[in-house]
């Protein structure tokens, strides 16, 4: 679960999505088309067709907003209670979160969630105040948990240990020329947690 920022990844995904639109543009080219039906042509004449004015193909905007708008993990996913497998389901939660918060560009999501020394989670909300100045858009990104290796627990803190799966992205300026991208990677991340009637991240490392 890194900031967008540093590098982590889209630059595969967005080959991926032109090729897939090349191969349909292909596909539509070699589609089997029936063979037109001869036709006995006449004497009589037709009047010439008016040319008309083609109408200029619409410029896409690079500053468009995503037309999936990213929704905030459902808090029905914690288990609220201070255990194991509490500590399991708030880790899922946060990184779900944190992904949500950066497509979004939504600090708030973070209130009564992030504890107030939570470093991660202040480093999350520069990275946005960085998107949201220089007006720059993130495609892809975001991060998975593949593998919960390890819970220990110190005092109030549970650490969970993972593995994370780090997706490709890019990120676009206003001109949508790519000011920066990255590769997928996994990455082995410890979750700071915390149960104080209800879960807070208490940092990422």
């Amino acid at each position: 679960m890194v900031s967008m920022l540093p590098p982590s990844s889209a630059k595969k995904r967005c080959l991926a999505l032109v090729l897939a639109a090349g191969l349909a543009v292909a596909m539509v080219g070699c589609t089997d088309a029936p063979e037109p039906t001869p036709t006995v042509s006449t004497t009589t004449e037709s009047p010439s067709p008016t040319p008309t004015e083609s109408t200029p193909e619409p410029t896409p905007d690079p500053t468009a907003e995503p037309t999936d708008a990213p929704t905030p993990p459902d808090p029905a996913m914690l288990i609220n209670e201070d255990t194991e497998e509490g500590a399991k389901s708030a880790a899922k939660y946060f990184v779900e979160l944190q992904n949500y918060i950066v497509a979004a560009r939504d600090v708030s999501a973070w209130d009564g969630r992030a504890a107030e020394d939570c470093v991660f989670c202040e480093t999350t909300d520069e990275v946005v105040r960085q998107l949201l100045e220089e007006g720059w858009i993130p495609e892809g990104g975001g991060s998975e948990i593949k593998t919960i290796d390890e819970i220990a627990r110190d005092k109030d803190v549970w650490f969970v240990y993972v593995t994370s799966h780090e997706r490709e992205y890019l990120v676009r300026d206003h001109t949508g020329t790519v000011v920066q991208e990255a590769s997928a990677t996994e990455t082995e991340l410890v979750i700071g947690l915390r149960f104080n009637s209800h879960w807070e991240l208490v940092d990422v490392g």
